[in-house]
């Protein structure tokens, strides 16, 4: 599946923007190879609850509504998040 065009956006510019239109640089962040492994981990053992507790800037949690978005397709359960937003 290709990758979601928000984390493709984010990861090339290294940049997250706030609700006020302020950019911030994505300092620390889980790599692709980490989340193509989270995402594979949900594809093998197809878990019916994710709790993601994150700390950044919801990167891990697009690749996660990514893999999950695959399950909605084939009958899954959905997605939801909360983002903290930075000001």
């Amino acid at each position: 599946m290709e990758m979601n065009e928000v984390l493709q956006a984010i990861l090339a510019s290294k940049k997250v923007t706030t609700d006020s239109g302020i950019e911030r640089p994505l300092d620390y962040h889980i790599d692709s190879a980490e989340g193509e492994f989270v995402q594979s981990l949900i594809r093998k053992h197809r878990p019916q609850v994710i709790l993601e507790v994150g700390c950044a800037y919801g990167i891990s949690s697009l690749y996660i509504g990514e893999a999950l978005r695959e399950r909605r397709t084939e009958g899954g359960s959905g997605f939801a998040g909360c983002p903290l937003r930075l000001q």
